[in-house]
C-alpha cells in the first residue's frame, strides 16, 4: 500500500486508497492497514455515513414539501405568527420547535439573502459569509460559524443600525430562533458567544472589499463568483457530518 501522509484527505485521496487496497484484495494479497490508513478509513466512513443522511434528508423534505402542500398556511392568514418554508415545514415565529427546523431550509434561505440589506454593488450572500466566518473561526467553533446566522434564514438580514433602533422587539425573537437552532444541532452556547470575534472580523473584510475596493484579505479567505449551489451543498454536507459525528459518539458511549 502507498505510503499516505494525510491531514485531511481529498475525496480524490479516498478514492485511490480504495480502488488500491481493492486491487490488492482481488490479486489475493494481504492490506496492512496503519495509523494513517486507519485516519483515512474514518474519513471514509464519515463521509459515506454523511451522505447518506443527506440522501434521508432530502427524501423526507421532498416528502414534506408533497404531503404539505394542501397544508400550506394561507397566505394573508398573518396574524397568528405562523409562514411557510421551501421545505413544506410551517414556522411559527412565537414558538419555534426544534422539528421546525431544516438544514435544507437554512442554507436555502441563507444563499438567497443578500448582506449590507443589498446595498452592494454586487451579490453577496449570508451563506457565504458563513463561509467566510467559517474559515476565520478555530476548528472547535466552526460548526458554531457556519450557523451563527442561521436564525437570518427565518427572520432576514435586518442590518445593525435598523437592530439597534428596534432594541428588545426583534432582539427576543432572534434569541429565540438561535436557542432553538443551538439545540437542533447541538451547539453550546459560548461557542456562539466565541464566534462573534470572528464575526467582527468577517465584517471589516466585507467592508473593505465591497465598499472601499480593497480585495486583499477577501480573495485569501473565500474570494467571490463560487457558484451558489456549491456552497449551499458543502453547508448541508458539513452540518450533516457535524451530526452523524454526535450520533457515532453518542452510540458509542
Amino acid at each position: 500500500m502507498p505510503n499516505l501522509k494525510l491531514n485531511k484527505p481529498t475525496l480524490q485521496q479516498q478514492l485511490d486508497f480504495l480502488t488500491g487496497a481493492l486491487t490488492h484484495v482481488q490479486m489475493g494479497h494481504t492490506v496492512e492497514v496503519n495509523e494513517e490508513h486507519e485516519q483515512l478509513l474514518h474519513e471514509i466512513a464519515q463521509n459515506v455515513a454523511a451522505c447518506k443522511i443527506m440522501e434521508e434528508v432530502q427524501v423526507r423534505e421532498s416528502k414534506n414539501l408533497s404531503i404539505h402542500i394542501d397544508n400550506l398556511h394561507p397566505v394573508h392568514q398573518t396574524h397568528d405568527g405562523f409562514f411557510n418554508t421551501a421545505s413544506g415545514i410551517k414556522i411559527s415565529l412565537h414558538n419555534p420547535t426544534v422539528d421546525m427546523i431544516s438544514v435544507y431550509d437554512i442554507s436555502n434561505g441563507l444563499s438567497k439573502i443578500c448582506r449590507f440589506g443589498g446595498q452592494i454593488k454586487e451579490f453577496y450572500s449570508v451563506l457565504e459569509h458563513s463561509y467566510l466566518v467559517y474559515d476565520l473561526a478555530p476548528e472547535h467553533l466552526k460548526i458554531a460559524a457556519l450557523l451563527h446566522d442561521a436564525s437570518e434564514a427565518y427572520l432576514g438580514d435586518v442590518i445593525k443600525p435598523l437592530k439597534n433602533i428596534l432594541g428588545n422587539s426583534y432582539a427576543d425573537i432572534e434569541e429565540r430562533f438561535m436557542k432553538v437552532i443551538c439545540s437542533r444541532f447541538k451547539i453550546e452556547g459560548w461557542r456562539m458567544h466565541e464566534v462573534k470575534e470572528f464575526d467582527r472580523l468577517a465584517l471589516e473584510i466585507e467592508h473593505e472589499y465591497f465598499f472601499k475596493g480593497i480585495s486583499d484579505r477577501f480573495n485569501q479567505r473565500i474570494g467571490h463568483g463560487q457558484h451558489i449551489n456549491a456552497f449551499k451543498k458543502d453547508f448541508e454536507y458539513l452540518i450533516n457530518a457535524h451530526l452523524m459525528e454526535l450520533k457515532t459518539e453518542t452510540a458509542n458511549g
